[in-house]
């Protein structure tokens, strides 16, 4: 994936390396809360850190899930989703901005 992409109508013209950041630090702030994982952004912005959130992320669905409670009013699967779509939709976004594809 080049660092450059081509101009397009999504995420106002960020680099890639500017989706990549956007991504890890939504997932603090917006899904992992939901099931009272707080991480630090600046945590998120190391692979070390950023392995950490996602196992507590993680886990924490799990024992969610295992008890029946809802991710803040949201079902579980749907806090799955949610993540799953947000980090694909901007994947799919880079590719087709990639200038070398």
């Amino acid at each position: 994936m080049s660092p450059d992409l081509r101009p397009g109508p999504r995420s106002a013209g960020r680099t890639r390396d500017q989706i990549i950041r956007h991504v890890y630090l939504n997932e603090p702030e917006q899904w992992s809360k939901k099931v009272e994982v707080r991480t630090p952004l600046e945590n998120v912005l190391n692979s070390a850190g950023l392995a950490a959130h996602r196992a507590a992320y993680v886990d924490a669905i799990r024992t969610y899930n295992a008890e029946g409670k809802p991710a803040r009013g949201w079902p579980i699967q749907f806090l799955i989703r949610r993540t799953a779509h947000h980090v694909m939709d901007h994947a799919w976004e880079m590719e087709d901005r990639d200038p070398n594809r």
